[in-house]
């Protein structure tokens, strides 16, 4: 199934990992706007050490085909 978002404005809380980061890429894919949050990035890491960045969602994002998406 392809949705179509184009003009649509999408928000994913917590998409530096896991299933929003997922959900982020898939979103932009389908041609919304997608503002991402997160709390590790290139200069705060992730308490745990876990090496994913809201940074690399947004090159996941990029890489998919998608225009690159806001941050924060």
């Amino acid at each position: 199934m392809t949705m179509d978002l184009n003009g649509r404005v999408a928000l994913v809380a917590g998409g530096t990992r896991g299933a929003s980061r997922a959900i982020a890429v898939e979103l932009a894919r389908a041609g919304a706007h997608v503002y991402v949050t997160g709390r590790s990035s290139g200069g705060t890491r992730s308490e745990v050490g876990r090496p994913e960045t809201i940074e690399g969602t947004v090159e996941a994002i990029t890489a998919a085909g998608a225009p690159a998406p806001r941050c924060g």
